[in-house]
């Protein structure tokens, strides 16, 4: 078998370095199609491994792309990511007031402190105790533990 010659070598070397730098280089391709795949699966929460398979690029691309050519693009990726939690909670609130029922448990959640069915209390010794009643016991509990603590007589060393 004849040994290659110095120009085939070069053609060989140069075919290799221009197809490792078209595929570096996806983001330029198709008028920015696969960046414009990776926004619409990363506004789906999907994983990164996820939305390259759907781009059809490699990790590795994605990973360079976002160090040496748009720094910006993770920060514009966390905020695609929660772009599902976002959507979730305007149908939330949308459908508050055509469900008083979902109404109550949204407060329960987001105003604890007046809604919730749960109420904790501190003790001197700051050990937390958390206790489940009705939402009628609530203010009842309250009182009276209120009162136990303050008749309960403390050690004085």
């Amino acid at each position: 078998m004849a040994r290659p010659k110095d120009k085939d070598l070069q053609k060989r070397a140069d075919k290799i370095v221009k197809d490792r730098t078209e595929t570096y280089r996806w983001w330029e391709q198709d008028d920015g199609k696969k960046l414009i795949m990776l926004e619409q699966a990363f506004k789906i929460d999907a994983t990164d491994e996820e939305a390259c398979t759907y781009a059809d690029i490699t990790p590795d691309q994605l990973y360079y792309y976002q160090r040496e050519i748009n720094q910006t693009f993770q920060v514009e990726k966390a905020l695609w990511k929660k772009s599902p939690t976002l959507k979730a909670r305007r149908e939330l609130v949308s459908g508050l007031k055509d469900n008083p029922e979902l109404s109550l448990k949204y407060l329960e959640r987001k105003v604890k402190d007046e809604f919730s069915p749960r109420t904790n209390i501190v003790s001197d010794s700051n050990i937390a105790v958390t206790i489940k009643v009705a939402n009628e016991l609530k203010e009842a509990v309250n009182e009276a533990l209120k009162q136990r603590l303050r008749s309960k007589p403390r050690d004085t060393k």
